[in-house]
């Protein structure tokens, strides 16, 4: 957070000699780069817990990741969620599927290699800021 804070000074002060137009695209920039390291983060966090998973004593980190999950919404208003075991179809528009077999009814998500991420705005609607990849297979 000071680091933040500091860096945030020091770009105030550098961005004094440059004209709106080029302060408002810098900003955008610093948003988005914030964003694509956040989902890094998220992404990181998503993996350690599939591994997690597959320890004898998991249950011990349940709740950390449950604790990071809500810290992700409270703070940064991301919604992260893992589709593994939802119906897939041609038409779902938060998954980038790689498809083992052919495609017919009654397919499912039978494994999530990056979960879905949403943006929640303001008005509690959410917005996909990353889709899932998944494994997809008939049942």
């Amino acid at each position: 957070m000071i680091r933040e804070l500091n860096d945030f000074e020091q770009s105030e002060s550098i961005d004094f000699n440059l004209d709106l137009k080029s302060k408002i695209i810098l900003k955008k920039k610093k948003y988005f780069m914030n964003k694509l390291a956040l989902l890094n983060i998220v992404n990181q966090i998503f993996d350690i817990e599939k591994k997690v998973n597959d320890l004898e004593h998991h249950e011990k980190f349940k709740r950390n990741f449950s604790r990071i999950s809500f810290e992700l919404e409270a703070g940064f208003n991301l919604v992260v969620k893992i589709p593994t075991g939802e119906k897939y179809s041609d038409g779902r528009m938060d998954c980038d599927a790689n498809i083992v077999g052919e495609m017919k009814p009654g397919m499912i998500i039978s494994d999530t290699l990056k979960p879905v991420v949403y943006e929640k705005n303001e008005d509690g609607s959410l917005k996909i800021i990353q889709k899932a990849v998944v494994i997809v297979s008939s049942k």
